[in-house]
Formats: C-alpha cells, structure tokens, sequence
C-alpha cells in the first residue's frame, strides 16, 4: 500500500489536460491585455501581474469546472486504484467521493457527500424497490462491497434496514472502512472479509434483498455464475426476497445459462433484465408497479 500523499501536494482544478492548456492560452492573452500596454516595467512587477492574472482564471475554473483532491493511492490485484474527492463550490449537492483506477475517468465506487434523489449506483435498484413492499427492517445481503457505496445509499433509503456486506479483498475492506464507512454506519452495515461462496454456503440467514454485484478486474468471478452458487443463493432466500445480480461483462453466450440456473433455483419467482442495458438480472416473486415499455424485459 502506497503512503498517503500531503494534501495541499495533490489538490487541483478538475479541468482536464486540453482546458489546462487553454487556460495558460488565456492567461497569456489576458496578462498583455491588461500589462502589456507597459512592458518597460520591472521583472518584479511582471511576474506579480503574471500572478495575479493566473489566480484569477484558476478561481473562474475552480468555480465552473470544481477542485478533485486526491486523497490515497493503492494497488489491488495488479491495478493501481486512487480515492479522489470532488467539490465544486456553491453546488453542494454535487459534491463526492470517488474510488477509481489512477488518472481515469472510470469510478467504481461513488458516494455523494449528500442525500440525492437518484442514486449514484445501480439506479435501477431503487426504481424497483420504491414500488415493492420491503419490510421497514428488512435484511440485504450485497456480495461484492467495493467502497460500500450501494449499502450506504440503501441505508439512506431504508434507514431501519440492516445489510451484511461480503467482500473478498482486506485492502478493499480496510479503505472501505477508512474512508467511505461513518461509525454512525458501521451500526447498520456489517463489511465481512470473506469469500461470497463460502458465505452463502456456510451462512443460517435469511434475507429480504439480495444483490450480486461481484468483480475482480471487472469481471464476474465464474464461480458466481455457476449452479452451485445460485442454487446455494436459493437457499437464503424467503418467498418474497428480491433477487438483483449484476451481470455487465457477462458473455452473452453464457447470459442465457444463467437465467435457466436461476429459473431453476428460483421457480416462484419472475425474472427480468433491465431493459436498457440488459446487464441486471431481477428475480422477484409479485413484481408490483408500473413501469415504462420496455423497462424490464420478462425472460
């Protein structure tokens, strides 16, 4: 694990490499605009404007574009991972938390400092869930926890909720817990460190929620895709439990198989795919509500 960098080393403007260049542009532009008109000053006075010029255009991009600190950097099977922060003055709302690959766009894990009306991962989730009947204490179970992003906004939603989070990685747990987990939290999210095979297989409980949200290196571990696993899942199961499993990256060859394996374990059950993407497997007993044509395709 890399050692945490100071943060006044690492804070900078969220424009990007092509606006960086466009705002040295400018602020080359705007300094002779404004002192070129006496370049017979002194160096002194030269570079005090130059400073004062490029102050002024970095708060103008700092209030459009938002400042990203970069808060740890780490490595994880092979990739180097980073937790970035985001904050955009005078929009609140908007402002996150972020668990990437280092120097990429890709967030894989993001929570909002704030409670939003949509959520920021697995939005599909919440769209089904505010139209069932879900037990004001209702037990989930998320295999896979990346930075707890999905359990914390479940809890938001569902406050009375209680969730047992099964995640393989201890570095993943020991961030998670560091930088993405309150205490206030970690009384209503359980993280465990272990294997989502052995859990299910060795675990007495029974939930309400069941997601299956497992990665590593963005792809699904094939042990999860198999008879085996979902037929154990089953087993955790009430008659009412809500079954959601996140099948992006899944080959298309083998998708088919694995809705029959769940058909197979889950038979009161309906199952869908999200229509849009066709990358969420829904099992679900009474499927309650109305939504839009094509939203979720019955399979």
């Amino acid at each position: 694990m890399m050692p945490i960098v100071p943060i006044f080393w690492i804070a900078y403007i969220n424009v990007g490499v092509k606006r960086l260049m466009l705002l040295f542009g400018v602020e080359i532009a705007v300094f002779f605009a404004v002192w070129g008109h006496d370049l017979t000053r002194s160096l002194g006075y030269v570079i005090v404007g130059s400073f004062i010029t490029l102050a002024f255009i970095c708060v103008v991009a700092a209030y459009k574009y938002g400042i990203v600190i970069r808060r740890y950097s780490f490595m994880e099977y092979g990739k180097q991972y980073e937790i970035k922060d985001y904050y955009k003055p005078f929009h609140s709302l908007n402002n996150y938390r972020s668990l990437s690959t280092f120097n990429s766009n890709a967030i894989d894990s993001k929570i909002f400092f704030t409670k939003q009306s949509t959520w920021a991962y697995f939005d599909n989730i919440r769209i089904i869930l505010q139209a069932q009947s879900i037990p004001d204490n209702a037990a989930v179970l998320l295999l896979g926890g990346g930075g707890c992003s999905l359990a914390k906004t479940i809890i938001q939603q569902y406050p009375s909720s209680h969730i047992d989070v099964i995640e393989i990685s201890k570095t993943m747990v020991s961030i998670t817990k560091r930088f993405f987990l309150s205490p206030r939290e970690t009384q209503k999210i359980t993280l465990l460190l272990r294997d989502a095979s052995e859990y299910v297989t060795h675990t007495k409980k029974q939930y309400d929620i069941i997601i299956v949200d497992l990665f590593v290196n963005s792809e699904i571990p094939k042990n999860s895709l198999g008879w085996r696993f979902i037929h154990t899942l089953a087993r955790l199961s009430k008659m009412r439990t809500i079954v959601f499993v996140n099948l992006l990256g899944a080959k298309k060859s083998s998708v088919q198989q694995i809705i029959s394996y769940y058909k197979r374990a889950f038979p009161n059950h309906h199952l869908y795919l999200n229509g849009k993407t066709t990358s969420t497997l829904i099992a679900v007993h009474q499927l309650k509500g109305n939504f839009p044509h094509q939203a979720l395709i019955p399979v």
